[in-house]
């Protein structure tokens, strides 16, 4: 039997519905077990990207699919902010659909009394590198390198060891990757401070961070590499928690201290 877990508010991004790395066997195992007052999908569900170089819908995507809007059913409201790979559903939002509702962006008052900004991310990238065509070829080369992680993962199954992502690790080592993420989460925070919030919550970036600083960043991370998502617990505590295939149930990751905001707003 499914173990339920209950919060105040999800936040979801970057499952990348429609590509071939998305992560769905891991999803069908955390969407039952979660229960919340509000949900929110904050960009890439879909890789409408990814569907149009080639048509991918299996059986796994349409259950992950069926799930979110089982979830949606069973929540208050299920907020759907549309990323760059799906944007092309930012026009749907006067579309009434169940119970969710599409917005280009969004601000959530927390149970502690901070006041969150919830975009995506994708409206940070020509401040973390050189614009959108940079942004497409940087595409391409994270899929060839999920590409790797996939023969990975298919090794590491055949030999019974947990889940381990190589995009992942690389990026923590790479310099380059790490300036990039540095330069996002200033920009990130630069938003939340200009729009007079307390916080931003995001995804785009495939990196999952809770750092507290003047303003606190948190990043839901990615289903593609890393199987991450945040929440807003019950008594108002802010988790970013990532799904453990060897425990079989989500684990809270550490949060960390940032002086990146101070960085930001210098």
């Amino acid at each position: 039997m499914t173990a339920i877990n209950r919060y105040r508010n999800v936040f979801i991004s970057d499952i990348h519905l429609g590509a071939k790395d998305a992560k769905v066997a891991f999803l069908l195992k955390l969407l039952p077990s979660i229960r919340a007052d509000r949900i929110y999908l904050i960009g890439d569900i879909f890789d409408i990207w990814a569907m149009k170089r080639r048509v991918f819908w299996p059986t796994g995507h349409q259950r992950v699919f069926s799930a979110l809007l089982q979830l949606s059913r069973q929540c208050q409201q299920l907020v759907f902010i549309p990323g760059n790979h799906d944007e092309a559903l930012k026009a749907m939002h006067q579309m009434g659909w169940e119970n969710v509702e599409i917005l280009p962006q969004a601000s959530l008052d927390l149970l502690d009394g901070r006041r969150a900004l919830l975009v995506h991310g994708d409206q940070f990238d020509s401040e973390v590198c050189l614009g959108h065509w940079y942004s497409l070829v940087g595409d391409y080369a994270y899929s060839a390198l999920l590409a790797c992680n996939r023969g990975l993962h298919r090794v590491r199954k055949w030999l019974r060891l947990p889940y381990w992502s190589l995009s992942t690790h690389l990026k923590t080592k790479v310099k380059g990757a790490q300036s990039a993420i540095e330069r996002f989460e200033q920009a990130a925070s630069r938003a939340a401070i200009q729009s007079e919030h307390d916080m931003v919550i995001c995804g785009h970036n495939h990196q999952p961070a809770l750092n507290v600083g003047d303003v606190t960043y948190l990043n839901t991370g990615d289903w593609v590499g890393n199987c991450t998502f945040a929440a807003e617990t019950l008594r108002g505590d802010l988790v970013l928690l990532r799904w453990s295939d060897s425990m079989n149930c989500p684990e809270e990751i550490a949060v960390q201290s940032s002086t990146l905001v101070q960085k930001a707003v210098a």
